[in-house]
């Protein structure tokens, strides 16, 4: 369908563009210089770049963009704003239409908002006062004006009338009691809006923005990033054989989005035969693969119970992402995964991935998971986290049998390298970059904790762990000629919104491994639209570093 584009401008400030399909309704409310488009009220875009990315001063496809929804104000109005007035949303340039122009994939945001963020603004005609005398700003106990409403309003904070109580204090005025609404907003899927460089306003120029906010200064124009996506199953001989259907659905992924798919055995390469135990091995072998591919190789190494699950949706998002390593933890456990990771081919993620392999050799007697317990002494070997030597001496106590069951000293262990490492990140270091991304986040999560189901527009494109090829020939696809021509079964693919519920009802349940609440990492802002971000290099809670970055 064509499509309209609405540029709505308040001052020099705010700037929002919005693509409207035909029959889409428009509703902006607007005093002085505030304004609010259904349910949400804006302030701008702004474009983050990471600072010693190959992209600086550009703004890429893929590249993550942070929207601060809140009131659109002035510039002078910025400087005495607090911090928390700004609620962040993450998204990724979705597509690069022109120099000029691009288009973003805005999820559903109503649930991002925090009520505990919202600011009472008098002033504002979304609001309803009870005021001490005629102090208020617009008149004695004001009413919000709803009417302006076309869908009507919710409220989405209260403050209760308690004993003639002040319960805020705005220029020396008392409010003993105030509600805040919002107007209800017509649309009910995602918006894609379209921005342009010049509109992605430099918040940074009025407002002091925490240094684990990269903001790109002079983000003058588009450009394309040149990536070439591969995807790369290291699997001997039996593995192969008994994940046929799987791998299946990684040809069809791969042939549909037009990426490389190399299946290796893990005997390619005499120097990784080194290595007796085959997961160790199958790291070597990516960092060998890699030194004969181009410099804008990406590689998502993919485990072979693997299923490729939203097959409309490509690799893009993380692939994009600057990291060098992409992690991610591990559903209901404490873990960072080991099976199912994304490389840039750079001299970093390779040495990474040798020194990973390198664990082959120093593995206790005991269980230790495999690569699976190595990867977080790699990983905080890599990061500069202080506490390796303790960790590393639970590692090296492991003397326990899987056979026994008894798995507390590796789980001691892991406890130990993640209260080091601490919550999912953007690290950064002078040599390279590794990101862990937080459960749920990555394009690869368990299935069963997403009851097998995936979604075209939102969450995980694959689902890890699905070992039974009943399961593929019966609830990915419908029949084995379905499977056969890659035709998955559309009765696996539900909506951003049920996935997202799918989601928040898991977070919700599981609350010892989700954090609760409406913080940048909290499962009520960010898990229904699978947007928590990992923490910035320098975003508090901080982790002890034995290195300055």
């Amino acid at each position: 369908p064509i499509l309209k584009l609405a540029e709505l401008r308040v001052g020099e400030s705010c700037v929002f563009f919005m693509v409207l399909a035909p029959g889409d309704e428009l509703e902006v409310l607007s005093k002085g210089a505030t304004f609010q488009f259904g349910n949400v009220r804006l302030l701008s875009y702004t474009c983050v770049a990471s600072a010693g990315s190959e992209a600086r001063g550009n703004c890429q496809a893929g590249r993550e963009v942070r929207l601060p929804w809140s009131n659109c104000v002035s510039a002078s109005s910025i400087l005495t704003t607090e911090p928390d007035q700004i609620s962040w949303l993450e998204t990724p340039i979705e597509k690069v239409l022109n120099q000029t122009h691009a288009l973003l994939h805005v999820p559903q945001v109503a649930a991002s908002l925090a009520p505990s963020a919202l600011k009472f603004d008098p002033e504002s005609q979304l609001v309803s006062y009870q005021d001490e005398g005629t102090c208020g700003p617009r008149g004695d106990d004001a009413e919000a004006e709803t009417h302006r409403c076309a869908h009507g309003v919710e409220i989405v904070k209260e403050a209760k009338l308690d004993n003639y109580k002040s319960q805020a204090k705005v220029k020396d005025c008392n409010f003993f009691a105030y509600k805040i609404y919002r107007c209800r907003s017509s649309r009910k899927l995602d918006t894609l809006s379209i921005v342009t460089a010049r509109g992605l306003t430099m918040l940074q120029d009025y407002f002091a923005v925490t240094d684990a906010v990269k903001i790109e200064r002079r983000c003058s124009h588009f450009r394309r990033k040149d990536i070439h996506i591969g995807v790369i199953i290291v699997v001997d001989f039996q593995f192969k054989a008994r994940y046929t259907h799987q791998i299946h659905t990684l040809r069809c992924y791969t042939r549909r989005h037009g990426y490389d798919l190399h299946i290796l055995s893990g005997g390619e390469y005499p120097v990784c035969l080194k290595c007796r135990d085959y997961f160790f091995r199958k790291h070597c072998t990516v960092s060998e693969f890699l030194k004969k591919q181009p410099s804008n190789y990406v590689a998502a190494v993919i485990d072979a119970d693997v299923v490729a699950a939203a097959h409309g949706r490509g690799l893009e998002r993380w692939a994009h992402h600057d990291a060098d390593i992409q992690l991610y933890e591990r559903c209901l456990l404490d873990e960072i995964m080991a099976g199912n990771y994304m490389v840039r081919n750079t001299a970093f993620a390779r040495a990474f991935l040798q020194q990973w392999a390198s664990y082959c050799h120093k593995m206790p007697p005991g269980y230790s998971s495999s690569d699976n317990g190595a990867i977080h002494l790699v990983t905080m070997e890599t990061i500069q986290v202080e506490g390796y030597q303790k960790c590393r001496a639970l590692y090296d106590g492991l003397d326990r049998s899987v056979t026994t069951m008894h798995l507390d000293k590796y789980w001691k262990f892991v406890r130990c390298a993640q209260e080091a490492i601490g919550p999912a990140r953007a690290w950064r270091m002078s040599n390279g970059s590794l990101t862990v991304w937080p459960m749920l986040n990555f394009w690869s999560a368990d299935g069963m904790y997403l009851l097998k189901k995936a979604s075209d527009t939102a969450g995980p494109v694959m689902h890890h762990g699905i070992k039974d090829q009943k399961d593929v020939q019966k609830h990915y696809y419908k029949s084995e000629k379905d499977l056969r021509t890659c035709s998955p079964n559309p009765d696996a693919i539900v909506s951003s919104q049920e996935m997202g519920q799918i989601g928040l009802s898991m977070a919700s349940h599981f609350k010892e491994w989700f954090t609760q609440g409406y913080c940048r990492q909290c499962a009520q802002r960010c898990i229904p639209s699978f947007s928590c971000p990992p923490l910035g290099n320098g975003e508090a809670p901080l982790p002890r570093r034995m290195i300055r970055t």
